[in-house]
């Protein structure tokens, strides 16, 4: 469910962004980009914040009164990390507007705090839902929003179309499943009873790595699009980005197949043990690389039909960069399930250097090429160095409690692919 729900979830997202793709001018499109790529930095640093570890200690307690401490932590640092997340990027984006870097930076200003307090209800409620393996109700909150989006993207068909606009339907399609997740109480905002120093500094002290692991994780992709907003502008921005959301072919269902396997695997190691935790998690990790392998191999055969299917003729360009792609999307589910594995250890420090590392890699390496190649496909490529150094990275940190054995993971793998084709011939 959760799977099958992330893919077509994607598949609206692809929609969405092929219709602003059309409709806004490759310039506000970039803008709009830009927004998405800072907004998207808040929100994860929320969920490293607070998310990760609640999903985490609510799946592993089986004490109901614990879980309802947990979640009144949970609201309370979320609504704190909210204003104080949505409060300094508003401020620094007004700083940037005032040094004259473009009026964009404005309307970032303007639009930061309320797009990242509309989503807020709707986060808790996917974390909790997460933590109780609820995908169902997942499922129904990520079509509500993507539903929404996209019936928004479409009125531009018949109204005047801007980067101020989508960014209005933008934050409007958070906040009304938001809402509803409060009536219906997905978020279990009701159940909570008064926390403790406990829960709150347990929270604190998982996230205060994971915020950074979050952030690092996304900043990986998002630093590109902001060096390259500074180096060559809105527009190129947009080519690149085009690329870029096709890597979402893989990257939300990843998504979804990470989601399932967190809260398994972290009931697996807190109630069965190590040697139980360890099948698990090569299970999972090999059923998903395999999975997911030939949307890679596709990207790769065929970027041009797809680059022009998604985006139209006029960004024609950004075929060879999707086919970089293509090879980090090979991989980059290894490196994911890499870093869940030290989160589970109860080693966020561990992924938090990790993550630095890949992000001192891609910085590094993404400016230079920038700067003395003004080539998007060389950027594309240092992706793939980078993730191939923090998988080579991980493991090492990782080397006694999860050793690194491909062929165990293609095999389990394979016996999970041939187990699920089983059970679903026999219903």
């Amino acid at each position: 469910m959760s799977l099958w729900g992330n893919v077509l979830g994607a598949m609206l997202g692809i929609v969405s962004f092929a219709l602003l793709a059309r409709l806004l001018p490759q310039e506000d499109l970039g803008i709009f980009t830009v927004f998405i790529t800072l907004l998207t930095i808040l929100s994860l640093a929320r969920n490293g914040l607070v998310g990760r570890g609640l999903i985490k200690y609510l799946a592993e307690s089986s004490d109901p009164e614990e879980q309802r401490r947990y979640l009144d932590a949970g609201w309370r640092l979320a609504l704190i990390g909210t204003l104080l997340l949505g409060g300094g990027g508003g401020l620094l984006m007004l700083g940037l507007y005032g040094l004259g870097l473009g009026e964009d930076f404005l309307w970032y200003a303007v639009w930061l705090m309320p797009a990242l307090l509309s989503s807020l209800p709707m986060d808790m409620a996917f974390w909790v839902r997460s933590a109780q393996r609820d995908f169902t109700r997942q499922l129904f909150l990520r079509l509500m929003r993507q539903s929404l989006y996209i019936m928004g993207v479409g009125s531009l068909l018949f109204i005047p179309a801007s980067y101020v606009v989508v960014i209005a339907i933008f934050s409007l399609s958070h906040l009304l499943p938001s809402l509803y997740s409060l009536v219906v109480d997905w978020g279990q905002f009701r159940e909570r009873m008064p926390s403790g120093e406990e829960e709150r500094g347990a929270l604190l002290r998982f996230g205060r790595y994971a915020i950074g692991t979050n952030l690092g994780g996304n900043l990986l992709k998002s630093s590109d699009a902001i060096l390259i907003r500074f180096l060559l502008g809105p527009t190129a921005v947009a080519a690149y980005e085009v690329a870029l959301r096709l890597v979402n072919l893989i990257d939300i269902p990843l998504r979804a197949l990470v989601g399932f396997a967190y809260p398994d695997l972290a009931r697996t190691r807190g109630q069965r043990g190590h040697p139980f935790f360890v099948r698990a998690f090569e299970t999972h990790a090999g059923f998903t690389w395999l999975l997911l392998l030939p949307i890679a191999l596709v990207c790769f055969l065929f970027p041009e039909p797809i680059v022009e299917l998604f985006g139209g003729a006029k960004y024609a360009q950004s075929a060879d960069i999707l086919r970089v792609f293509a090879v980090y999307m090979a991989i980059t589910s290894i490196d994911r399930f890499v870093g869940l594995g030290l989160d589970l250890l109860n080693r966020p420090k561990r992924n938090f250097q990790k993550v630095m590392l890949m992000l001192a890699v891609n910085v590094g390496g993404s400016a230079f090429v920038l700067y003395t190649f003004k080539s998007l496909p060389g950027v594309a490529g240092i992706t793939i160095v980078t993730f191939s150094t923090g998988i080579l990275f991980g493991f090492w940190l990782s080397r006694k409690d999860l050793p690194f054995r491909p062929f165990k993971w293609a095999s389990l793998g394979f016996w999970e692919m041939g187990r699920i084709v089983k059970k679903a011939v026999g219903k």
